[in-house]
């Protein structure tokens, strides 16, 4: 019957409890009567009306019209051996009056004579025009809901009321679907915006679309769904996302045409600010993630690198999933990032600062994310990341690195030995020359102590 686990658990701990509990020495009207009311309050739109009861209207003496009692009836004409609060002046928490299906449109024609009694979305008029037209009798039931109090005793979502601006909304909880919702929005490069500029970007995003549910702390006023949304960051430092989700399963009419009206919103929101930017809108239940953000999906990454010296534009060449990713550059740290190609980002490289670049295709989002370690050289950190999750780690380090520390100590004694060949072929040169013909032969093949390669790292390796 209910779809919400609140409501659930609200049936199951409140009305079936105090059901099951009850006995002859209650009265019906406080108990069944008014569990009645809040179970069909689960199946039924139920209105909001106040001061116009119509147990009072139809037994108030004088003022009330005189056919009126004739058409409706209490419980206590079917149970008469109970105990009933029947016409107390107790009407708090508990069931009124019940008019027939069949009555419906007679009470209907006793109001429409008292000029001027009702207005368009009152209440009682909303609920006899909707038993009549969908078959159903009408039954009165006091304090479902305590508006100055917020305090509900029955399905909040079939809750209508003219101060709610849905009077007029016939749409039930078992029409909605229930579930979650997940916005994820990947941060664009960070030469494009940082991640302050992008959350205060969301911020306001969210402040004007009203089909949102609010945020905790702000005010519900001008919302069309009920519940409540939360915003985070994700994966913060080289691959970040930003997730705008609901805290809880909210119930959607179209679940559909609510995502495709999220999607067009926040797309016209990033064009009318100039800025590229994808993202996805996902239902799925609150007790789950969405499978963009769980998947962790295979990477096909390939690398390919010329070492050249310290003094030269290096270059960096990748293959992520078939897409070609070149990274270049210079000595003095400015970058650029060419997707199969084409530009896309070029930035200057600062020292112990991580940048970004985000790219989309087949369908994922990417980040390349490099950081440099030192500001006397291109001593590079790359990462390439899938999603959230990070698929390759590669260091762009000097030769002498990768060298055999006996091999390095060979490369350099030929270093220390260069110039002194260099002064005594000067000095002698027929004895010289050719050893130092074949020294130079041999530092050119071998010598890559100043050369720079790519190298591969576990991505479980320490930063």
């Amino acid at each position: 019957m209910a779809k919400t686990k609140e409501g659930r658990a609200f049936l199951k701990e409140s009305v079936y409890k105090d059901l099951l509990a009850a006995d002859e020495s209650l009265p019906f009207d406080a108990h069944y009567g008014f569990a009645i009311g809040s179970i069909l309050g689960h199946r039924h739109p139920y209105f909001y009306d106040r001061g116009r009861s119509i147990m009072k209207i139809a037994y108030s003496g004088e003022e009330s019209p005189k056919a009126l009692s004739s058409l409706v009836e209490e419980f206590e004409d079917y149970f008469p051996q109970l105990r009933h609060c029947g016409q107390s002046g107790d009407a708090n928490y508990r069931s009124g009056v019940y008019i027939p299906k069949e009555n419906i449109e007679q009470v209907i024609g006793v109001f429409s004579k008292i000029p001027d009694y009702f207005q368009d979305d009152d209440g009682l008029k909303l609920g006899l025009n909707y038993a009549l037209k969908h078959g159903t009798g009408l039954l009165e039931v006091m304090d479902l809901v305590v508006p100055i109090t917020d305090q509900f005793f029955s399905c909040p979502y079939n809750f209508k009321a003219g101060f709610l601006g849905n009077a007029f909304d016939e749409t039930k909880e078992s029409d909605c679907t229930c579930t979650s919702f997940t916005i994820g929005i990947p941060v664009p490069s960070s030469s494009v915006l940082d991640i302050d500029e992008m959350g205060g970007l969301v911020m306001e995003w969210i402040e004007q679309e009203k089909r949102l549910p609010a945020l905790k702390e702000t005010s519900q006023q001008g919302r069309t769904i009920a519940g409540w949304s939360t915003v985070k960051l994700l994966s913060a430092e080289e691959s970040p996302i930003v997730i705008i989700m609901s805290e809880d399963n909210i119930l959607l009419r179209d679940a559909e045409q609510f995502c495709s009206q999220l999607t067009c919103s926040l797309s016209e929101f990033f064009s009318e600010k100039s800025i590229k930017a994808n993202f996805f809108v996902s239902t799925h239940d609150a007790e789950a993630l969405p499978e963009e953000l769980l998947q962790n999906s295979p990477c096909d990454i390939r690398y390919k690198n010329r070492p050249r010296i310290a003094l030269q534009q290096q270059e960096l060449l990748f293959a992520v999933d078939g897409h070609k990713i070149d990274l270049s550059i210079s000595i003095s740290g400015k970058a650029s990032v060419f997707h199969n190609g084409v530009l896309v980002d070029s930035y200057k490289l600062k020292r112990s600062t991580t940048h970004r670049t985000c790219l989309f295709f087949e369908g994922n989002w990417y980040n390349l994310s490099v950081r440099r370690l030192s500001m006397t050289s291109p001593i590079l950190e790359v990462n390439i990341f899938k999603g959230m999750f990070c698929h390759a780690r590669f260091k762009l380090v000097p030769g002498s690195e990768t060298l055999s520390k006996s091999f390095d100590r060979t490369l350099r004694l030929g270093e220390k030995l260069l110039p002194v060949f260099v002064g005594v072929t000067f000095a002698v040169p027929r004895l010289f020359i050719i050893p130092l013909i074949v020294l130079l032969l041999l530092m050119l093949k071998f010598n890559r102590r100043h050369h720079f390669y790519l190298v591969p790292e576990s991505i479980d390796s320490d930063k």
